[in-house]
């Protein structure tokens, strides 16, 4: 088993649920970058992407990931945007099994179109846009060691997914 389990997907594929019952389920530590963030900051990150821009919270986001790279035994879900830096891709790479979660975009966007909080969603406002934005990060997420479905499966059903494909013995 490799030390840690990266979580990556666009928003709304389900990465901190089922980051939380694959951490639990392997007792693993679990991290989620935007929480991290919004903890560390004491801002939503909303607020972060309003006052200081998106720029300031990607760098938050590297930051963390230097922060953790040695870490071992976590689960870490991604931002679904971390991902888009080469460098932030390339260092969870190096961390443990990359796996993405995907959903069709038409559940994604059920899931998105009336969400306030997240500001890639504020500012990609029609479905045009949100199509745009999930078209461009795809290929990206295509990178992961794993990519795993979220469509039609309950979280447990998406854990024991991501157990499976990663063949891991506990």
């Amino acid at each position: 088993m490799c030390k840690n389990i990266i979580l990556i997907g666009f928003m709304a594929t389900g990465k901190t649920t089922i980051g939380e019952m694959l951490a639990k389920k392997i007792k693993y530590t679990f991290i989620d970058t935007d929480n991290y963030i919004i903890k560390k900051v004491n801002m939503s990150i909303a607020d972060i992407f309003t006052t200081y821009g998106e720029d300031y919270f990607r760098a938050l986001e590297k930051e963390l990931m230097y922060k953790i790279i040695g870490e071992d035994q976590m689960v870490v879900s991604t931002g679904g945007g971390l991902v888009v830096d080469e460098q932030c891709f390339n260092m969870i790479k190096q961390m443990g099994i990359v796996v993405a979660l995907e959903a069709p975009f038409n559940i994604i966007w059920g899931r998105l179109k009336d969400c306030s909080s997240r500001p890639m969603v504020l500012k990609h406002n029609s479905i045009e846009s949100m199509r745009e934005l999930y078209d461009k990060r795809l290929p990206i997420y295509h990178k992961a060691d794993y990519v795993i479905s979220t469509e039609s499966k309950t979280p447990k059903e998406v854990v024991n997914s991501i157990l499976s494909s990663i063949c891991y013995d506990k």
